[in-house]
């Protein structure tokens, strides 16, 4: 049978120990909310890909049952990996698979690079149509002094962040018909916000200091890539927690300067709360919006038959990039297949027609809701 899953590339860009699995689990988690009730499932599409996400999950568990929780209790990246999540209808070959590519933020440093690793990620990055770029609110938020944030660029790489942004949107200048997004993603945010059991409401202040960290980085992929999406989503990751004390301390970082310190945060879990991840979903809506935007335009080209130079424009698309060519080719892909389910008056096939049915409604209405409170353009 053929295959005509629709993939998207994500690329994350995130220092070292940032939460970048755990924000993957929290998409995971809030995504399978906003499916109840549907035969439309969201599941990790490989056993490498599950077996990271439980095991997070469940050492994520493990800290919150004990009451307190330490970013550094989790194990941090450390090596490339691939983390792939399917929305399915339940249809073999039919679906949305979202890749998304996680790596040791220590491959963001010139100095502990190594080439061959950060070849993977670079040939990665070549093929995204989205960046995910976790970032730490604690450090933007505890700071106490200029020390500390004279430290904060350091700490979260904004630099090697700017770099790999320019590099990527090299290659999406090629493509200017296809997505190019980029999400901005403060994890660790249930301190700040006062919407899923805060008791203060410091969200104004969050977004300004993001804005005025990040302000190089914004304005280099304005400059590089004018039609970019920017969006700002944060996101409580951890889903019941308050920072209860920060230390900054010698940063033990490999590759951190001599003298340098980073913030050391406790987290206080919320007595009788269980985890409610909040805003992942917000991150997930704009991927399913490509892949239903760019599918209804390849249905309206094979329904107005291009002209022979909209066809080798679009060919020479294809040889230079290829997400276009792929939504287009599993569209028609999926066409057929519909078509001939639709011809089988048996139960088997008409179910399966049912349910690539709903799936195109579902999808269809996540990708057009409205952005969440907490989302912001930038």
């Amino acid at each position: 049978m053929n295959d005509d899953t629709i993939r998207v590339r994500v690329a994350m860009m995130g220092p070292t120990r940032v939460g970048k699995t755990t924000l993957l689990t929290a998409i995971l988690t809030d995504a399978r909310k906003a499916f109840a009730g549907t035969k439309v499932s969201v599941v990790a599409a490989n056993s490498e890909t599950e077996k990271r996400i439980q095991h997070n999950a469940d050492e994520l568990r493990g800290t919150l049952l004990a009451g307190e929780f330490k970013p550094g209790m989790l194990r941090g990246t450390q090596t490339v990996q691939e983390f792939q999540m399917k929305v399915s209808p339940g249809v073999a070959g039919e679906g949305v698979l979202v890749e998304f590519l996680d790596f040791p933020g220590r491959l963001l440093h010139p100095t502990l690079r190594n080439e061959e690793q950060w070849a993977t990620v670079q040939e990665f990055l070549e093929e995204s149509t989205a960046l995910l770029l976790p970032v730490d609110a604690t450090v933007l938020m505890e700071t106490f002094g200029p020390q500390h944030l004279h430290e904060v660029p350091r700490i979260l790489r904004i630099g090697a962040v700017e770099e790999a942004i320019r590099y990527w949107a090299k290659y999406r200048q090629d493509v200017p018909t296809e997505p190019a997004l980029i999400v901005f993603a403060p994890v660790k945010v249930e301190s700040y916000f006062a919407d899923n059991g805060g008791d203060r409401d410091l969200s104004a202040q969050l977004l300004a200091r993001f804005r005025e960290v990040y302000a190089d980085v914004i304005n280099a992929a304005r400059a590089e890539l004018p039609h970019v999406r920017m969006a700002y989503v944060p996101v409580d990751s951890l889903g019941c927690v308050e920072v209860e004390s920060v230390e900054w301390l010698t940063d033990a970082d490999p590759g951190a300067p001599e003298g340098a310190i980073a913030p050391e945060v406790t987290y206080l879990v919320r007595p009788g709360k269980t985890r409610e991840v909040v805003g992942a979903i917000d991150i997930l809506v704009p991927l399913i919006n490509q892949v239903v935007t760019l599918s209804r335009q390849a249905r309206q080209e094979a329904a107005q038959k291009a002209t022979a130079e909209a066809i080798a424009a679009i060919a020479d698309r294809d040889r230079r990039r290829g997400f276009w060519s792929r939504v287009r080719d599993s569209v028609n892909g999926s066409k057929q297949r519909r078509e001939v389910l639709a011809a089988d008056a048996g139960l088997k096939a008409q179910r399966e027609l049912a349910r690539l049915q709903e799936y195109d409604e579902v999808l269809s209405k996540l990708a057009e809701q409205p952005p969440g409170d907490r989302e912001k353009p930038v």
